[in-house]
């Protein structure tokens, strides 16, 4: 098929691949100072619970340390976790550590690295393991006070559920965790 001078001819442009930052702050954070953070994170927590935690981030960490990678996001990607979002437990930890600690708190001490930002997981594996708990926590420390304004907004909606909230925050939480994006909620009404 011939085309005439004035035919569209649609351009032969090459579509850029964006490759993903794996390095910031947070995940380039030594394992001491993440540590120590999570300490801070859990301030409040018993001892007992905090030592649990401790205990279970650092399993993970020690696990992690085995891919290659310069940071725990580099490492979390290498381990093969990010693609087996339900199974991540299982693959980034191995039948032998499965088997001295439940899959919940396997799961849990990966949910305490995201709000902490030393890993930032793909938004498949979000998706398959969603984690309320994990969100609530996320918003509380990365904007509190966004979300707090947001919910008095909910408050005078008419006709939304408690289900239809929860699904909302969730779909406005999880674009900020893997990019590590800081996330401000504000009215039409509040300046930039």
């Amino acid at each position: 098929m011939s085309l005439a001078p004035h035919d569209f001819r649609t351009p032969a442009l090459t579509t850029p691949i964006i490759e993903r930052s794996t390095t910031w702050t947070e995940t380039a954070m030594g394992r001491q100072e993440t540590l120590d953070r999570l300490k801070m994170l859990m301030a409040g927590s018993t001892v007992k619970e905090l030592a649990r935690w401790t205990r279970l981030v650092d399993l993970l960490l020690n696990r992690l340390e085995t891919f290659p990678g310069a940071t725990w996001q580099q490492r979390w990607l290498a381990s093969g976790a990010n693609e087996a979002g339900r199974a991540s437990a299982e693959r980034v930890f191995g039948p032998e550590i499965t088997e001295s600690a439940d899959r919940g708190e396997l799961t849990g001490s990966v949910a305490r690295l995201i709000i902490l930002g030393a890993v930032r997981p793909s938004y498949h594996w979000l998706y398959q393991c969603r984690s309320g708990r994990l969100l609530e926590q996320y918003r509380q420390l990365h904007d509190a006070e966004g979300f707090a304004a947001l919910d008095s907004l909910w408050d005078q909606a008419k006709g939304a559920t408690i289900a239809d909230r929860h699904a909302a925050y969730h779909q406005l939480t999880s674009p900020p965790c893997p990019c590590g994006a800081p996330r401000s909620m504000k009215t039409r009404s509040e300046p930039e």
